[in-house]
């Protein structure tokens, strides 16, 4: 058994026909077309991402001669990569009428592509596809008994984000702070200890996010670091004591949704409260556009033009709920109107209607690709994008807020979701036409 690696020409490169992801195909050029239905955008993306940052050193593709040649290898590892590459270098290589799309931001990018063209590639070259499909394996099925590819959880995920990012908005920045306070006072072997590494931090961030929870929890941010308002060793026991409840296997998120049951939980772990000694609530943004936002191009929309000025006049606190279904109509209906207006497919490659992070994620990449959308605008979009149902800023949030029935939104986080989608939105309406 013999493994080198070995620069070779992107020419010299042919997509693997028995693709792990796809039935066997009969040749390369319907093995293109076959990546190219099941990754859409996605492959753009990729594409987008190698243009900026090159191939990830990380990550070798892999290699087998054809029949023997030592000119000439199949793909075994890194088929996508390759077509991205392929197509990057010859976007002709896309000729499904169903791909106009796809083609023509290939073709933008091609233009990119050839002041710093990518033709050749490091591989590692297997002399055994036996050999080979050992490590493909274990890249691709899990974590194998701890043999394979070992994922991150969600902290593990945020540790990494909260000293790489740029900034993490401010509710994660406070669970991540507390957590890893409760890591640094806890000794090992501990209750808090263990019971961290079970905990949902998007369960302790939605108790953060409200303010009276805070005040009974004695925390709260000073130049964007964790203080206290009461003896920290108070503080401590009673963040020991939430997390305790948070991350108990019969916890249900449904528990936190509503206000009234967030204040009974953290009475419960503080004591009631003195009612005399209770201190006026932080003032914040009492509507959810700010009053010097505006919109251009929005007037040749009177209903949205309306709904953007109703905006200014609903109170958070008073109307949270007429506001947060009205800010999903709003933002999705920018988006049709965008999409409508610049000829951009509504449906998937596989014909099915656009979802709204869909829409937003298509309109994100004609912005860039028009070079008016910032690095840190589609970044701040993607990680919106990425949450699950349980990320209380995410699009699947906006979501809840119409369609179930026991989720109720809170004005701060309203304010803040706004706050993430505001610089997007002034984009959307000034590039409408």
């Amino acid at each position: 058994m013999t493994i080198i690696e070995k620069v070779i020409l992107l020419n010299d490169l042919s997509v693997n026909k028995e693709n792990y992801r796809f039935e066997v195909m009969s040749n390369q050029k319907e093995a293109i077309e076959r990546m190219i239905k099941n990754q859409g955008n996605n492959l753009c993306r990729l594409a987008e991402h190698i243009l900026e940052n090159r191939l990830s050193p990380l990550r070798r593709i892999a290699v087998f001669p054809i029949n023997g040649d030592p000119n000439r290898f199949n793909v075994l590892e890194g088929n996508r990569r390759i077509i991205a590459l392929k197509l990057l270098s010859n976007p002709e290589l896309i000729d499904d009428p169903s791909q106009v799309s796809i083609k023509k931001r290939f073709k933008e990018l091609h233009r990119i592509y050839l002041s710093n063209p990518i033709n050749e590639v490091t591989c590692v070259v297997f002399d055994s596809i036996d050999e080979a499909n050992k490590w493909i394996k274990l890249e691709h099925t899990g974590q194998n008994n701890g043999v394979g590819l070992v994922g991150w959880d969600t902290q593990q995920r945020r540790i990494f984000e909260e000293r790489t990012s740029e900034k993490l908005p401010p509710q994660k920045q406070m669970a991540q702070q507390v957590m890893n306070l409760l890591q640094e006072v806890s000794e090992p072997g501990t209750t808090t200890k263990k019971q961290l590494g079970k905990l949902s931090i998007t369960n302790l961030e939605r108790m953060l996010s409200d303010p009276y929870v805070r005040s009974r929890l004695g925390i709260r941010t000073k130049d964007g670091e964790l203080d206290f308002s009461i003896p920290k060793k108070e503080s401590v026991r009673r963040l020991s004591k939430l997390v305790t409840v948070l991350s108990d296997p019969s916890f249900k998120v449904k528990k936190i949704y509503d206000k009234k049951d967030r204040e009974n939980i953290i009475n419960l772990i503080a004591g009631k409260e003195d009612s005399s000694r209770k201190k006026a609530q932080p003032a914040f943004r009492t509507c959810l556009i700010p009053k010097n936002v505006t919109f251009e191009n929005i007037h040749d929309y009177p209903k949205l033009n309306r709904i953007s000025h109703e905006f200014k006049k609903l109170k958070l606190k008073d109307f949270s709920n007429a506001t947060a279904v009205l800010f999903r109509v709003f933002l999705e209906l920018s988006c049709d109107c965008y999409i409508e207006n610049h000829k951009l497919p509504k449906r998937t490659p596989k014909g099915a209607q656009l979802k709204l992070r869909q829409k937003i994620s298509s309109i994100s990449d004609h912005l860039s690709s028009r070079g008016v959308a910032s690095k840190k605008l589609r970044k701040q979009l993607s990680s919106i994008l990425q949450q699950d149902g349980s990320g209380v800023l995410g699009i699947p949030t906006l979501h809840e807020y119409v369609h179930n029935k026991n989720f109720s939104p809170n004005p701060e986080y309203l304010n803040i979701a706004w706050d993430n989608m505001q610089e997007f939105m002034e984009l959307v309406w000034k590039n409408m036409k």
